[in-house]
């Protein structure tokens, strides 16, 4: 019995479905189902909705003067989901969509009205969101949380579809099958993003932070929660949840790291209840990934073993911001600390009592034949020669690179310890070694905040106290020739050239006139210079510096003003000479 003939509609339906007769129930029947290029009405095309793109773009008026001027005429790739009745933009396109309905809006021009597309039969999500990632990747243009968000969503979507939890070496291959290559290493900093700091600091995010911050906040994440264990604080979510609340803290466009630090560092000496300067160097050892080994009970009964109670990592005193280095010292049984290059030289162990032994020119005079030290000596910050070794009695004028080099590692490691950070002292091969710079108002503000008025009122002090021994305000300086570019063009270059020409206005004179317009609005340079120089009428103030710094930094202050002394008596007095 042979077959009834189809009709020539069947078989011109038939020709259109694929695999010839088989018809694809997920795809509407007027949906082409292959690549198609069609003219769709503008209103009849939706933007995507798991956009990567969540920031604004920053390029888009420039891409809508091009599109009105018709120098950008590339169709827009768009599909539409099953059973859909209108279309969306498909592998990117959104930003080209927006500004084609608002030129539409604006002109009322017809060819912004139809408009030429490439439709792309729907295959699923995950596919949709890949394009458009990959459309994004190929501009470069994607900020890293954007980036992050999507490649999370793609996750979850890939997860759904094929039912199973993807770690990040299976999300990697199944990415790398579908032609999205991307490293295990970057997937893992995007989860950091989203899980840890999206809801923390969205505001310093969004703003465009990219990976290098977040690797350095991951840094300060690890090393406060081995912080907060080494000294028994609690569990690891403890210190994860105090670290996310001190980020929130600090959210903004630009994120200040080095405050974050600081603030972390409170939190420590507060739950820790050891003193600043302890949370400090035991930070900085977790930082340079140095050992720490001792427990809060020890580090109570070692602190008068090592300077200002610095926690001893094996066996080196630690600073904040200071790389590790080359000095090596031992202990002995009895508990003596013993620095391994001065036993080398001259067989001479320093003893460290309840407070560590510093040891000047007038208490070993002998020492005056041995080999003084070459330039470098002390560029390795973490050397505890920079306090302990004798300031030569009669320098020369060949000591004074070498005593240059120490006053800077000095003021360097006192403003550290005081919570002034370690860049507000700039090293420069003449005057007394170092310049003290601008943004102290700033850190100063900060500290108020955080530890007091009475605080801040030391900082100010010790502020003009390294200043003035750097001798950048005296008259005929050079300091002007030596300013790193980002302290020029500001209130302290200008403070410091008024100081140089020692006219009228003197630089005191100069300081006081801002003092009095300040807040007034009458001088728009007051608030700046005020910012850059921080006041200097702190009457009776001064004694507030020395109960509030730690021995070992008084005990470093004075080894300063020693090597300072020296500087002026190798000079002839002219420092900047």
């Amino acid at each position: 019995m042979s077959k009834k003939r189809p009709s020539d509609a069947q078989l011109a339906e038939m020709l259109t479905t694929p695999h010839f007769g088989q018809r694809r129930p997920e795809t509407p029947p007027e949906d082409p189902i292959t690549a198609t290029p069609m003219v769709v009405e503008i209103d009849a095309i939706d933007f995507y909705d798991r956009n990567p793109r969540r920031s604004p773009n920053d390029k888009y008026h420039e891409i809508k003067a091009s599109m009105a001027a018709g120098e950008m005429d590339q169709p827009l790739t768009i599909t539409r989901r099953v059973g859909a009745q209108r279309y969306m933009v498909f592998k990117g396109g959104n930003t080209r969509l927006r500004a084609l309905k608002e030129l539409y809006s604006e002109t009322g021009e017809e060819r912004f009205h139809r408009i030429h597309c490439l439709f792309q039969p729907w295959t699923r999500e995950s596919d949709a969101l890949l394009g458009h990632l990959k459309e994004n990747d190929l501009r470069g243009d994607l900020i890293f949380i954007d980036r992050a968000l999507a490649v999370r969503e793609l996750r979850e979507l890939i997860s759904n579809e094929i039912e199973e939890d993807l770690s990040l070496r299976r999300f990697e291959t199944v990415l790398k099958e579908r032609g999205y290559r991307i490293g295990k290493t970057l997937l893992g900093w995007f989860d950091y993003a989203v899980d840890v700091l999206y809801q923390t600091i969205p505001v310093a995010l969004q703003a465009g932070m990219g990976r290098p911050q977040i690797e350095r906040i991951k840094t300060l994440d690890r090393a406060f929660g081995q912080c907060w264990l080494s000294l028994g604080l609690g569990a690891d979510n403890m210190a994860q949840d105090v670290f996310v609340e001190v980020m929130s803290r600090h959210d903004a466009e630009q994120l200040d790291l080095d405050a974050i630090r600081r603030d972390l560092e409170t939190e420590l000496t507060v739950s820790a209840d050891i003193d600043l300067q302890r949370a400090s160097l035991l930070f900085g050892a977790a930082l340079d990934g140095r050992p720490m080994t001792e427990s809060p009970k020890d580090s109570d009964e070692k602190s008068s073993l090592s300077p200002a109670g610095a926690t001893t990592i094996t066996g080196t005193p630690l600073q904040e911001d200071y790389p590790s280095g080359s000095a090596t010292r031992s202990t002995s049984e009895d508990g003596h600390t013993e620095d391994a290059s001065a036993v080398t030289n001259d067989a001479v162990s320093r003893e460290t009592g309840p407070s560590p032994v510093i040891e000047t020119a007038a208490q070993t005079p002998a020492k005056e034949t041995q080999k003084r030290p070459a330039v470098g000596a002390y560029q390795d910050a973490t050397n505890p020669a920079i306090v302990n070794d004798p300031v030569p009695t009669n320098p020369t004028l060949d000591d004074l690179p070498v005593l240059r080099e120490r006053a800077w590692a000095l003021a360097r490691g006192v403003t550290v310890m005081a919570r002034l950070g370690p860049d507000i002292v700039h090293p420069i091969p003449s005057g007394v070694g170092y310049l003290v710079g601008p943004n102290s108002y700033e850190v100063i503000a900060q500290a108020e905040q955080q530890l007091g008025a009475d605080h801040i009122n030391h900082l100010r002090y010790l502020w003009w106290t390294l200043a003035g021994i750097s001798e950048q305000f005296m008259p005929d300086n050079r300091a002007a020739e030596y300013l790193p570019d980002h302290w020029r063009n500001r209130p302290l270059e200008e403070g410091i050239a008024v100081a140089c020409k020692g006219g009228e206005p003197d630089f005191p004179t100069w300081h006081m006139a801002a003092k009095k317009l300040f807040g007034t609005g009458q001088e728009p340079r007051a608030e700046a210079m005020w910012q850059d120089i921080p006041p200097a009428s702190i009457n009776f103030l001064g004694a507030l510096l020395w109960p509030r710094m730690s021995d070992y930094a008084k005990r470093a202050l004075f080894v300063l003003i020693d090597v300072y002394c020296a500087i002026r008596t190798a000079s002839d007095g002219k420092v900047w000479k």
